[in-house]
Parts: C-alpha cells; sequence; structure tokens
C-alpha cells in the first residue's frame, strides 16, 4: 500500500500499525512449529492496534 501522510506523526503512527499487523502475521505463523497459541497476545496487540488508529485518527481530525 501506497500512501502519503501529511506528518512525521502520522508516519509514526502507520509505521506502528503496520508492525503490529506484522507481528500478528509472525506470532500466527509459529503456531503451527511450536504447538502454542498465540491469541491472547494477538488480541491485546489488536486492543494497542486500535488505540493507535484511534490516536491517529484524533490527530488527523485535530490538524484539519
Amino acid at each position: 500500500m501506497i500512501y502519503e501522510p501529511a506528518s512525521i506523526e502520522c508516519r509514526v503512527l502507520l509505521d506502528c500499525k503496520e508492525k503490529i499487523i506484522s507481528i500478528q502475521h509472525m506470532l500466527a505463523s509459529l503456531e503451527k512449529t511450536i504447538g502454542s497459541n498465540p491469541q491472547n497476545i494477538c488480541e491485546n496487540l489488536t486492543d494497542i492496534y486500535r488505540e493507535l488508529d484511534h490516536m491517529h485518527e484524533w490527530y488527523t481530525t485535530k490538524k484539519s
């Protein structure tokens, strides 16, 4: 996905959200190899993602 963030703050928030998604995918792949279920960690990461998304929305609304 190509996007042009409007500010450094937006860039940081977008990068953090992308990294959380990446971590969730990596943890899901571990489940297949170690037999452990990282579901609880992934749920916590989803909550963090949502918080970052709210921060990003608030910031972009404030800047408009």
